[in-house]
């Protein structure tokens, strides 16, 4: 037996009862990465480009080293296979992992290009980054935005924002309007990040 092996179990054995072991330990994360052009640029926006890669097909067969390589020459970000393998982990976008059962995975359509003659037929879904001098860290803004009259419908304002929250948004977008788009549900458009590939998104929203 290894003598770690021996003292961590003494040390166990003579722990109090009301011991609890303590969470949140380590240095906090600062929330980006730079690029070389010395630029912040949001983990939130990494992980966005991460899954619009994976999803378009071209990046499904890359693994997290091959992704960190394909960051730096893109995008150009100074960022290690580390940081990269725990974005995707949060995700649950690691190779091996499907973002969904492939029975349910949507179809690589491109999106239509609809003509839109009046409100609550088109709403969008997107996120902004804002950097947060004092703090040193980036904030999120997600709206929800009809489409015709430009009007921003609901909004997520948050330092992390999930597909619960995400779907939050939309649910006060539709609080907001349901009463006046009729027999007609509006389109909702968004783009391929982590929040609108997870499967709590795909169980509410109906694709089309």
């Amino acid at each position: 037996m290894a003598r770690a092996t021996y003292y961590a179990w003494r040390a166990r054995r003579q722990r109090p009862a009301s011991w609890t072991p303590k969470r949140g330990g380590g240095r906090p994360r600062r929330g980006y990465v730079w690029t070389a052009n010395d630029t912040k640029v949001a983990e939130g926006q990494v992980l966005e480009w991460l899954s619009e890669f994976i999803m378009a097909g071209d990046g499904q067969a890359y693994g997290y080293r091959k992704l960190t390589t394909w960051l730096r020459r893109e995008h150009g970000l100074i960022i290690n296979k580390k940081t990269v393998y725990r974005l995707l982990r949060s995700a649950d976008l690691l190779q091996g992992q499907p973002l969904r059962p492939s029975g349910n995975r949507p179809p690589r359509v491109l999106a239509a290009n609809r003509v839109v003659t009046g409100p609550n037929q088109l709403w969008e879904m997107d996120f902004k980054y804002g950097y947060i001098a004092g703090e040193d860290r980036f904030f999120l803004s997600l709206h929800v935005i009809d489409v015709f009259d430009r009007c921003i419908l609901a909004y997520h304002l948050g330092s992390h924002c999930t597909a619960v929250q995400a779907l939050g948004a939309l649910e006060g977008a539709v609080r907001a309007r349901q009463a006046d788009w009729g027999n007609h549900v509006p389109v909702i458009r968004t783009d391929n990040g982590p929040q609108f590939v997870a499967q709590r998104w795909a169980d509410r929203v109906v694709r089309s």
